[in-house]
């Protein structure tokens, strides 16, 4: 699939309206083909795009992330102001440090399994509407995290969420969505070792031994539950919890909890907000970030504060 150009169609009077009132200049739209909903999506939202008056001047699906990275790079260095970009948080992960504190404003498709980023941004997952809040043209600033040189929009964690991780079948993500995610985490407990962790926090330095740790960009995680009660994309601060101890058994009750809101309340469960830190455990443990598995510990964090403008509804 080419570069295809995009040519306005007619504008009803309110679409112009919407058009010269916001007096955006051309954008260009890339999709993950290889995000849950991808490729079977990609038309609709380019065709839904046009039809909302917003000025797409290129629409491409890609099969390989790196072919999609290379694209927002170039649009950036063309001077591009709007991006449209369609994929999962891994997608938005991998672009985040292309467009960070750069000229330009992120649309946000959210085409994957999770969609943590945009449910942190209120963008629905239904294309049309997810198009209308690009086409509005209303737009802020949201945080970004840094672990080493690879930018995360939502979470990096070690532990348990590696194991799942791996065990996940890009195939059966497509099929059956979030469900996959249920056999995973079964596979992930029987090979899950817990590890010692030593974890400093602006300054705060602490020991112990763990078998979660999640370092949250975002306020929400593993569907629709928040990393911590206060955790938010605009505070600039990560916010960061870890599963103590060595008792898988400690799982079922995080897991009660944290449905409720309520984990960072039990004793083993270690809470934190900062701006930096450094993370390192005995043994290595393989990062996985924004869904995908990226580098080992041990590893320095930070947040970068309001470091990208999105398309989104008022926060």
């Amino acid at each position: 699939m080419g570069f295809i150009p995009g040519s306005l169609p007619f504008l009803n009077p309110q679409q112009e309206d919407i058009r010269q009132a916001i007096k955006r200049s051309p954008g260009v739209l890339f999709v993950n083909a290889k995000s849950r909903r991808g490729e079977e999506w990609f038309d609709h939202a380019h065709e839904t795009l046009r039809s909302m008056g917003v000025p797409v001047e290129l629409a491409h699906a890609f099969r390989e992330p790196k072919a999609l990275m290379t694209a927002v790079q170039k649009a950036v260095i063309d001077g591009y102001e709007e991006i449209y970009v369609g994929g999962g948080d891994g997608t938005f992960g991998s672009i985040a440090n292309l467009v960070a504190r750069k000229n330009v404003t992120l649309g946000v498709l959210p085409l994957g399994t999770g969609n943590a980023f945009a449910r942190d941004l209120k963008i629905p997952t239904e294309v049309e509407a997810a198009c209308k809040i690009i086409a509005e043209g209303k737009s802020y600033n949201v945080d970004l995290g840094w672990m080493g040189d690879r930018a995360f929009v939502n979470i990096a964690t070690v532990g348990l969420t590696t194991h799942i991780a791996e065990g996940l079948d890009d195939r059966l993500k497509k099929k059956v969505g979030r469900a996959v995610y249920l056999a995973s985490v079964v596979r992930a407990l029987a090979l899950l070792r817990p590890f010692r962790a030593e974890l400093e926090v602006d300054g705060q330095q602490d020991a112990f031994e763990a078998m979660q740790i999640v370092i949250g960009n975002g306020r929400y995680h593993a569907g629709p539950f928040a990393i911590a009660p206060d955790a938010c994309i605009r505070e600039g601060k990560l916010s960061i919890y870890a599963v103590t101890g060595r008792d898988k058994g400690a799982f079922l009750k995080f897991a009660s909890h944290l449905a409720v809101g309520k984990h960072i309340e039990l004793d083993e469960v270690y809470g934190y907000h900062g701006v930096k830190g450094r993370l390192a455990t005995y043994p290595q443990q393989r990062m996985v970030v924004d869904g995908e598995i990226v580098g080992k510990t041990p590893i320095e964090f930070r947040a970068d504060p309001h470091a990208i403008r999105v398309f989104a509804p008022a926060p």
